[in-house]
């Protein structure tokens, strides 16, 4: 599928909203997804792409007519938007990190598994807007 911005991606009982955020790549999406802990409703906001990988070596991204200053310009753009969009909704969860390799879940999703009622979520100190 082709997303447009703003589109929504029903899934089952849970409606994603999408918003095209251009930065890491042209075609990065970041989304709305609303979810349930403990039966208490959250509204996460995903970050489609941190990473600034048009600077990083032997990555051919940056050339004479997309040079370094759009990546940033246009990453900072989205990013702005985005933070917009995210207020007006409402989120209160954010999730910034997209590759496993930029996270902590590894730790993170264990302390989940274990976790007792009335613990706070194990991602609530990194994640939480």
């Amino acid at each position: 599928m082709v997303a447009t911005d703003g589109q929504k991606l029903t899934l089952g009982d849970t409606t994603l909203t999408l918003y095209l955020t251009p930065g890491h790549t042209l075609g990065t999406i970041s989304t709305l997804i609303p979810v349930k802990d403990g039966g208490t409703p959250h509204l996460v906001a995903e970050w489609g792409g941190t990473a600034f990988n048009w600077i990083e070596t032997g990555r051919p991204t940056s050339r004479p007519s997309r040079p370094d200053r759009f990546w940033f310009e246009t990453y900072s753009d989205s990013a702005e938007r985005f933070r917009g969009i995210v207020a007006k909704a409402g989120a209160d969860v954010a999730h910034r990190q997209s590759h496993e390799t930029t996270t902590d879940r590894k730790t993170k999703l264990p302390a989940l598994a274990k976790r007792k009622p009335g613990d706070p979520h194990p991602t609530s100190s990194a994640t939480t807007a």
